[in-house]
């Protein structure tokens, strides 16, 4: 690469990282003043540093890939593909199997008869009890820790009724098994009327509270999309209810009686909701004597504690429950990472993504998944180990300028482009181990 080559590929990104800026000025400008012109010019934005980056990487890739390795790389992808969705089968049932096989857990298959004793099944988008015969899922998984029943099901977003999977088992499923494949967690509770806590994508507070909106995340707000296209919800009728405050802020609440609803969410849980970055990913749903939340991606023995544990700890703080001893069994729960589910046949050691989520957890940050950290690692060992080469080259001569009269540009562009690289590293580093609060969080108001 040389000094002109590293000109292009930062003049590229600066002017998509400007076009990029000018477009959330344009956007949130929009929302504030309800200007359509602005929001226009907004798209415009958004449109030009989508090309200027891709044609800077495709010149990049162009200029400093060798053609093998591109082949090699495009004839990997395949065999890759491959291992995942083996390794993913294959890993699901090795922790379902060692939770069941001491009797401290109940594992139930979508092929066959048998179905959970509580809880709710999907059905046509909707929560359906488990002997309506209308529902469909793959596999799930009921065990009961520290007094308290937890359902996990995996069920697919096209998910057919019982007794069609057989002939709906092809090219479509294959490809929603891949894609369009949701997890469903669930804490049994006292029964009470529905009750649904839905965090406020970004767009919706701009429109609401224009400038006031505070920071927004696009890729929580995309997060959070994903999660609920497939999300099941409850079938009795809601109806909108009011809070004020940096709470209605963040969430919208419907409830089936608004008066419970606002005696169930009191400053103390309103509070909790807002501190735990996790709640702001997805619905959290009361309704047939469970309380449930939804995710994209299939059922793990990680998501199924980690949501149920939140879920207890959630429900616990709630002053309403008409059933006073499985009241007392919620909340005398110990929801702590360490002891909850160390009745089971659970996996006790923490793993890296844990570690990493309890420091986002302070910072107002949502959790990683596996899959995401591994890609982001990877991604900043890439852009480090490319950016320390070009950084280094003056001490290393790792390049030898050609002999065409761009010596003095090539010593300086590709350190300079070199450092740059460091940087955007260090950028995509840090969010992983640092505790300081984000910015696009909700504020620590004591008026909820």
């Amino acid at each position: 690469m040389s000094g002109y080559q590293a000109l292009i590929l930062l003049a590229g990104y600066a002017l998509a990282v400007g076009c990029l800026a000018l477009g959330v000025r344009w956007n949130n400008q929009a929302a504030a003043y309800q200007d359509r012109r602005r929001r226009t010019l907004a798209g415009v934005a958004y449109s030009a540093a989508g090309l200027a980056a891709s044609a800077a990487t495709y010149y990049w890739f162009s200029q400093a890939w060798n053609p093998v390795v591109v082949a090699v790389i495009f004839s990997g992808v395949p065999l890759l593909l491959g291992w995942w969705i083996w390794w993913r089968g294959f890993a699901q049932t090795r922790w379902m199997d060692r939770l069941a096989a001491r009797g401290r857990a109940q594992y139930f298959s979508g092929r066959l008869p048998d179905r959970p004793t509580f809880g709710l099944l999907p059905g046509a988008g909707r929560a359906r009890s488990p002997d309506d015969w209308g529902v469909g899922f793959e596999a799930a998984i009921s065990l009961r820790t520290q007094g308290v029943d937890v359902l996990g099901v995996q069920y697919l977003h096209l998910q057919p009724p019982a007794d069609q999977v057989e002939p709906w088992r092809g090219t479509l499923a294959k490809i929603s098994d891949l894609d369009g494949t949701f997890s469903l967690v669930q804490v049994r509770t006292p029964e009470i009327p529905a009750l649904i806590i839905r965090p406020r994508t970004g767009r919706e507070r701009q429109e609401a509270y224009g400038k006031d909106a505070g920071s927004i995340n696009p890729m929580d707000d995309a997060r959070y999309t994903r999660n609920m296209i497939g999300a099941i919800r409850p079938t009795a009728a809601t109806e909108p209810v009011e809070f004020s405050g940096e709470f209605g802020k963040w969430f919208e609440v419907r409830a089936a009686d608004p008066e419970l609803a606002q005696a169930a969410l009191t400053p103390q849980v309103r509070r909790a909701l807002l501190a735990d970055p996790w709640f702001r990913l997805g619905d959290v749903m009361f309704s047939d004597g469970v309380v449930w939340t939804t995710r994209f991606g299939r059922l793990t023995e990680a998501r199924l504690f980690d949501a149920s544990r939140r879920l207890t700890a959630l429900a616990a703080l709630m002053p309403i429950w008409p059933d006073s001893s499985l009241a007392a069994t919620v909340q005398s729960a110990d929801t702590s990472v360490d002891s909850w589910g160390s009745d089971t046949e659970r996996r006790r050691r923490r793993s890296l993504v844990d570690k990493i989520n309890e420091r986002r957890t302070i910072a107002l940050r949502t959790p990683v998944s596996g899959p995401s950290l591994l890609m982001r690692l990877v991604l900043v060992l890439a852009l480090g180990a490319w950016g320390f080469v070009w950084a280094t080259n003056p001490l290393f001569d790792w390049h030898q300028p050609q002999a065409d009269g761009t010596e003095d540009l090539d010593r300086v562009m590709l350190p300079v482009f070199g450092v740059v690289m460091l940087l955007l590293a260090y950028l995509l580093l840090r969010p992983l181990y640092s505790t300081k609060r984000s910015s696009a969080g909700p504020h620590r108001a004591s008026r909820v």
